[in-house]
């Protein structure tokens, strides 16, 4: 892995993720940031096809 700026670097000129990050950890109903589940029967068919790809980027 080869990267230029930091995590902080980032944050410093206002792409900082950290607050995105600390609300998923939070139960929907305890966010300050409105989520609503949507359409997950359908979304899922995104991971699906993704695992079933025999060329695809393994994280």
């Amino acid at each position: 892995m080869y990267y230029g700026n930091s995590k902080k670097d980032a944050a410093n000129v206002g792409f900082d993720d950290d607050f995105i990050y600390a609300e998923l950890d939070l139960l929907p109903q305890n966010r300050k940031l409105k989520s609503v589940q949507i359409m997950q029967k359908k979304a899922i068919l995104a991971f699906e096809m993704w695992a079933k790809n025999q060329h695809k980027t393994n994280y």
